[in-house]
């Protein structure tokens, strides 16, 4: 697979390899790393798609890493520093929620995909991160439960990757 954006290949590179081999495929950038797996998972045929710890924003009073320059730091200071970056959402909760413009974007992007990409048999999403502003175009359940209802067939991960590439 290529990952660049389908809309606009402006990499000649990617370009070229995409017309040598046009069973690579193309990928959708979103503004995340998130976008092109939901993008992956959508194409695969994937149903249903399970979001966990996607909150796109600050639910908890904290910054998005623990490991980043930012780690003592606290999510005030945080957002001071980002001042012109920030947003107000509304969260699953129907509370405003601070998050950058780029987290914003992203969910409007998802907001675009669940709406426009569609299957014959329709994709379930779901988000079970519990927390955030990913709302719109899908349900909204606790992990453990998506796990009670979705995870029930075992399936050996190793021999699934292997056919996918044969």
């Amino acid at each position: 697979m290529v990952f660049f954006h389908k809309h606009t290949p402006d990499i000649p590179a990617l370009v070229e390899i995409a017309n040598q081999s046009p069973k690579i495929g193309r990928l959708t950038p979103g503004g995340s790393v998130l976008s092109i797996a939901y993008d992956l998972a959508f194409h695969s045929g994937a149903n249903p798609i399970i979001f966990t710890g996607q909150d796109l924003s600050y639910p908890k009073k904290k910054t998005q890493s623990r490991d980043s320059e930012d780690e003592n730091v606290g999510l005030d200071t945080a957002l001071e520093k980002q001042q012109e970056n920030i947003v107000y959402e509304t969260d699953v909760n129907g509370n405003s929620l601070p998050t950058l413009k780029s987290m914003s974007v992203s969910k409007q992007w998802f907001d675009w995909a669940f709406t426009t990409w569609k299957h014959l048999d329709p994709t379930e999403i779901i988000n079970c991160s519990e927390a955030g502003i990913l709302t719109d175009h899908c349900s909204l359940m606790p992990l453990s439960e998506a796990i009670f209802k979705y995870c029930n067939k075992k399936i050996n991960v190793d021999w699934a990757i292997k056919k996918i590439f044969k």
